[in-house]
């Protein structure tokens, strides 16, 4: 396993090195990758169908962010799109919603704040009026790219008269605080798309639930998701799960920042990616492969796993 990504690329470009490689760094996909596809040395599928979230997770548990102003401060504070231009060349979407395209439950803009420095400054002020305190912690591991990211989020912050301190955990301990509760904010990806109700374990009320990592007891979202759960009319459900977005955007229970993008880059010899449709209507009979029918098309959604059937190497 090649953990680095610097590793791994340089083991692609070798000749006796790795095949194929898997990455989520966005600077690297629109960089060093993209031109050593344009120049004819790798193939490269970029996909965010049924991408992961990566977002900043607010502990609504504990001061400050148990309070909605700061919650809100944070958001309206935060120029998303300039961070993804910085952090990522732009090139993942930037997210408004724990559901991205593609999902029944997407919508464009669910009401998530938008870019407001004055109105984030005021929020800030007034909070601070009534007692607070204008400070949080946000706990990253020690990679350099989130790391990055993290100082990006400090640097905004400070704008707004708030001091921010920078934690570096190792994943495994980082896990280990997001599930007790023992942080403020933090950096981190998950709910890759599917049908939404996937995401009723981290988000139903977190009074009884260990890995509602926000620390929220949301008595519309609870309610939704057992509607959502229950309801067997698709167009209803989306309906519904549309709500849960919009909630989430009205509590800013979790600071959104983009989908994420996943590449497949393979050694410029091997190939099909994503490998062949499957059979028609009955696959136990020979027949034409189905091409042109989406529930037969091979899955995109390398978030949630990449299939290896159909790849081979040109031996020539």
């Amino acid at each position: 396993m090649l953990t680095d990504g610097t590793v791994r690329i340089n083991s692609l470009k070798s000749s006796d090195g790795a095949n194929i490689i898997h990455t989520t760094n966005a600077e690297d996909i629109g960089g060093e990758l993209y031109d050593l596809r344009e120049a004819g040395d790798v193939n490269m599928l970029v996909s965010e169908e049924s991408a992961e979230g990566s977002f900043v997770q607010l502990n609504a548990s504990q001061p400050p962010f148990d309070d909605l102003r700061m919650r809100q401060a944070l958001a309206y504070g935060s120029n998303r799109p300039e961070i993804n231009d910085i952090q990522n060349d732009g090139l993942p979407t930037v997210a408004n919603s724990p559901f991205g395209p593609g999902s029944i439950a997407y919508e464009q803009d669910p009401g998530f704040p938008k870019y407001d420095l004055e109105k984030a400054k005021s929020l800030v002020k007034e909070y601070v009026g009534d007692g607070g305190k204008a400070e949080f912690t946000v706990t990253t591991t020690s990679d350099p790219d989130t790391v990055r990211l993290a100082e990006l989020v400090q640097q905004r912050a400070e704008k707004l008269g708030v001091k921010v301190t920078i934690i570096k955990r190792d994943q495994a301990a980082l896990i280990d605080d997001a599930i007790g509760k023992k942080y403020q904010a933090m950096l981190f990806r998950n709910y890759p798309g599917g049908d939404p109700d996937i995401n009723y374990v981290w988000w139903y009320g977190a009074k009884t639930n260990p890995v509602n990592f926000g620390g929220y007891d949301d008595e519309t979202i609870n309610k939704l998701l057992d509607e959502g759960r229950s309801e067997p009319d698709q167009d209803k459900r989306a309906a519904i799960y549309k709500q849960v977005g919009e909630e989430f955007a009205k509590q800013v229970w979790s600071m959104w920042s983009w989908y994420t993008p996943w590449a497949v880059v393979e050694k410029s010899n091997v190939h099909n990616i994503l490998g062949p449709p499957l059979p028609g209507e009955d696959p136990s009979k020979a027949g034409e492969l189905t091409t042109d029918d989406p529930q037969y098309q091979p899955n995109a959604g390398l978030a949630t796993g990449h299939s290896l059937i159909g790849l081979w190497i040109d031996q020539n």
